[in-house]
């Protein structure tokens, strides 16, 4: 059985559907100023300083390899 569907006609309609059945930020998150991560100090790729572009420890690739699917 196929899932019901509403046919929009035009984008503001499509708009307001899209509203409705996503989920849409609190009004204090909208609020929140963009994030500019400081570029000083970076000589190469950073995706950001929580982050790394290097490989994953051999401990993590151990537990990773660990991991079944019933986990």
């Amino acid at each position: 059985m196929k899932p019901a569907t509403k046919k929009v006609t035009n984008k503001s309609a499509a708009a307001e559907f899209v509203t409705q059945i996503v989920p849409q930020p609190r009004k204090a998150v909208l609020a929140m100023p963009e994030y500019h991560p400081p570029l000083a100090g970076r000589d190469a790729l950073r995706l950001d300083f929580n982050e790394n572009t290097l490989s994953p420890s051999p401990r993590v690739i151990e537990r990773l390899r660990q991991i079944t699917a019933e986990d």
